[in-house]
């Protein structure tokens, strides 16, 4: 939401750091994590590099701000036999066990070089009942980040509507399924996923729809409004809220 309201400064120094955090999370997964493996993983070797395409979306599946990168990388790396270098495959198990490791420091690097720039801070933000609690820009209302949250609530909708069924049929909570939706079975993900929004489009059309009024710091009540023809849609979420700065 910062990145989406912000000036022409804030949204530069905001894509930088997004970018530099990306690029410190894949150099610990290249320097500290890759591994290639053959003979049945019998025989396990360093990786000199990873094989990486970024593709770079700027909302969510909901047409709403969202910047963030899809990091593909490639199953194959090289390793040295002999003195020559032979491809092999990556150690996908290895690389998936250090996942949130990397979300966590992509996420550490991004909001201390974010406040440090801006002058901001950060505070704890309790999501998930029993786990961590996430760390959001002090200032931001919390009302204006869950209305922006929408697939969270769908998932949520739908691991409710699953919990109710197996307890009706059963006549109990069903034990392998928590709550939390961070650990929900994967259909309450997969059946909940709309389609993507066309990747061309650096920002699409807003749905029309009333936002919270944030008490946050220099906050007003915002509303969303679909694209005018002509203008960026980045431009028309900023003038709907009132933060027409660029």
């Amino acid at each position: 939401m910062l990145w989406a309201l912000g000036d022409a400064r804030t949204r530069r120094i905001i894509e930088r750091a997004h970018e530099r955090a990306t690029a410190k999370a894949l150099r610990w997964l290249e320097d500290e994590v890759a591994e290639t493996r053959w003979s049945s993983g019998r025989e396990r070797a360093k990786t000199p590099a990873l094989v990486v395409a970024a593709f770079r979306h700027f909302d969510n599946r909901d047409n709403f701000p969202l910047l963030h990168d899809h990091c593909l990388i490639l199953n194959r790396v090289q390793r040295l036999d002999d003195g020559e270098p032979v491809w092999g495959a990556l150690d996908t198990r290895r690389r998936y066990r250090h996942v949130v490791a990397a979300g966590t420091l992509y996420t550490l690097a991004m909001t201390t070089e974010v406040c440090e720039e801006l002058g901001l801070a950060t505070v704890p933000r309790d999501v998930t009942p029993g786990l961590r609690p996430v760390m959001e820009i002090a200032g931001v209302d919390s009302g204006l980040i869950d209305w922006s949250s929408t697939r969270r609530q769908r998932i949520e909708d739908a691991l409710e509507g699953l919990t109710y069924e197996y307890a009706q049929k059963h006549g109990r909570r069903p034990a392998c399924c928590p709550t939390a939706p961070s650990r929900s079975p994967r259909p309450c993900a997969t059946t909940t996923r709309t389609a993507a929004p066309d990747p061309n489009s650096p920002a699409l059309r807003l749905p029309k729809r009333s936002a919270p009024t944030s008490g946050g710091r220099g906050s007003s009540a915002r509303t969303a409004a679909t694209t005018p023809a002509g203008r960026s849609p980045l431009s028309s979420w900023r003038s709907a809220s009132g933060r027409d700065t660029a």
